[in-house]
């Protein structure tokens, strides 16, 4: 097992940022609380859920994972970012998310 690389991003229309984390071949991207989540998270949640089925050679899972916050997140895990690209740009396309970088 190596170490995490994580990486804080900033999502255009979205209040707080996200960790990307790249890890044992693969990337996470973190999508929301996964519990007790309001409903913009929610809409949040949907949107990626949506994206990763109707992208089925995304190879992407769904994970539940503790983090420092008191509450368990949602993470949605992708192959690992491609040789040579910036992984945020690889999460934005991949997901079709508004990340800024």
């Amino acid at each position: 097992m190596n170490t995490p690389k994580i990486t804080r991003v900033s999502l255009r229309g979205w209040g707080t940022s996200r960790s990307i984390i790249e890890e044992n071949g693969r990337v996470s991207f973190e999508v929301a609380e996964d519990e007790h989540h309001c409903e913009i998270c929610a809409s949040r949640i949907s949107h990626v859920r949506a994206v990763v089925n109707a992208k089925s050679e995304l190879d992407a899972r769904f994970e539940r994972r503790e983090t420092n916050y008191s509450y368990r997140t949602l993470f949605v895990s992708l192959p690992a970012c491609p040789e040579g690209k910036d992984v945020r740009q690889y999460v934005a396309e991949s997901l079709d998310l508004p990340i800024i970088y």
